[in-house]
């Protein structure tokens, strides 16, 4: 079965789903010497004939909200 698949990356007030954009990110944080915690987030659904994968992962994402805030907020339970 064929998925579809977004990440996203957050470090700080960072939110993207550029792996490169977060090494960066992750390079100044080690300079500066600040401690950042760095999340990742994959959503992922299967392909299907009756929806647009695409479609249901914007429901989904509106459902829960902005995603930089809920990933903070998966952060702070641990």
């Amino acid at each position: 079965m064929e998925r579809l698949a977004q990440t996203y990356y957050r470090n700080g007030d960072l939110l993207t789903g550029s792996a490169l954009k977060l090494k960066f990110a992750t390079i100044a944080d080690h300079l500066l010497l600040r401690r950042e915690p760095t999340i990742m987030l994959i959503l992922s659904t299967e392909v299907t004939a009756d929806e647009a994968p695409g479609v249901r992962l914007d429901r989904f994402r509106q459902a829960t909200g902005p995603i930089g805030p809920w990933m903070d907020r998966i952060v702070t339970l641990r």
